[in-house]
């Protein structure tokens, strides 16, 4: 934009320099014909008069070119205004790109370690329950051998008194025998 603007300038200076320049000579041209034409006393005044009357035009050309000029200059000014604004908006922007790539690193290093903790606590979570679905199994095994024995205990129970008997009759031959042995070994 700053080129395309002192392009625009160079090519307007050109201008302005050749207008003025044009216009110099043409004016100077004029004045030197008027002095031709009062050393040669071939001039009338009507012709003074239109020599006049050029000179003016020239001079108002001349005005009206200055003036372009001067307006071109106005414009390049604001132009030149615009650039510099629009060129401070340009660095904000680049700053806030800058910033936001940044910032969209950090959350991908963020995204990156929180997927990678997503899957540790996913793993430990699967771990988790097996164990849990072993343990249930051997708590179901558990309970169902306590079930077992607690339904065995009566029946238990009941065959106490038959063994006690049975230990007391065993009892009373292993003495019966321990007597015989005695005078076995004393004869």
């Amino acid at each position: 934009m700053v080129k395309l603007a002192e392009k625009e300038r160079d090519s307007l200076e050109d201008v302005k320099n050749e207008a003025e320049a044009y216009m110099l000579k043409e004016l100077s041209l004029l004045k030197w014909q008027e002095k031709a034409t009062k050393l040669a006393h071939e001039g009338t005044s009507s012709q003074m008069e239109q020599m006049q009357e050029n000179v003016s035009i020239v001079e108002e050309n001349l005005k009206t070119e200055r003036e372009k000029i001067r307006e071109s200059s106005k414009t390049l000014k604001e132009l030149e205004g615009r650039h510099t604004k629009y060129m401070k908006i340009q660095e904000e922007l680049d700053s806030g790109l800058r910033k936001c790539k940044e910032e969209f690193k950090e959350f991908e290093r963020q995204d990156v370690k929180y997927r990678e903790d997503l899957k540790h606590v996913k793993q430990k979570i699967k771990k988790l329950d097996e164990k849990i679905e072993k343990d249930s199994t051997k708590i179901d095994g558990l309970t169902k051998e306590c079930e077992d024995s607690t339904n065995l205990i009566p029946q238990l129970e009941d065959n106490i008194p038959k063994l006690h008997k049975a230990l007391m009759e065993e009892e009373k031959i292993f003495e019966e025998i321990k007597e015989n042995s005695k005078g076995t070994l004393l004869s």
